[in-house]
């Protein structure tokens, strides 16, 4: 069960990330999505 749950937080971070990244291109953030590609 908790196993679980920490499945679903991590895709939801990861999902988090990937739309941070998104919105940065448009702000001209490129060095958040940059970071987070390391």
């Amino acid at each position: 069960m908790i196993k679980g749950i920490k499945i679903i937080i991590d895709i939801l971070i990861y999902i988090y990330i990937i739309n941070a990244c998104f919105a940065a291109k448009y702000a001209e953030l490129n060095l958040r999505c940059y970071f987070f590609r390391l």
